[in-house]
């Protein structure tokens, strides 16, 4: 992945590569740390109940943003023509367990049909400015390596 991280970054739309912050492995492994820990706690914050209210919301929302991730590997591997790392997780893990998880929220009516729809522009959301400042921070905070 260290060796792929400049090949896809040089793939962002000049516009875009304005905005980012220098993103260097280590920051990625942080950014990574972090979106994998934040819904583990959220997860933990709910117990054993019955999913409700904002922290099981906050789940698929994170859920629908990791749909989004898939999106956005299938487009980078077409984009560069082969692989990408990432992509076989994606869409071997990431994929199933979304389409899983989200379809039995909307099928168990979870949420209002609008709240799940939201999940769509949340997701951007988070996949988008949230993401950018979660590795702007890990950027600002890690040493290069």
């Amino acid at each position: 992945m260290g060796q792929a991280l400049p090949l896809l970054l040089g793939q962002v739309p000049d516009v875009l590569r304005a905005i980012l912050p220098d993103i260097t492995f280590s920051s990625f492994l942080v950014a990574l740390v972090v979106v994998t820990v934040a819904p583990v706690l959220i997860l933990a914050s709910m117990g054993h109940r019955q999913p409700s209210g904002w922290p099981a919301y906050a789940l698929l929302a994170v859920q629908a943003t990791i749909l989004l991730n898939v999106l956005s590997h299938l487009m980078a591997a077409v984009k560069t023509g082969g692989y990408v790392p990432g992509l076989f997780t994606a869409l071997l893990i990431n994929f199933p367990f979304s389409m899983l998880l989200l379809g039995r929220a909307w099928r168990d009516r979870w949420y209002s049909g609008k709240a799940m729809v939201a999940l769509v522009p949340l997701a951007f959301l988070l996949h988008g400015p949230l993401l950018l400042a979660i590795l702007s921070l890990a950027s600002q905070l890690i040493p290069r390596f």
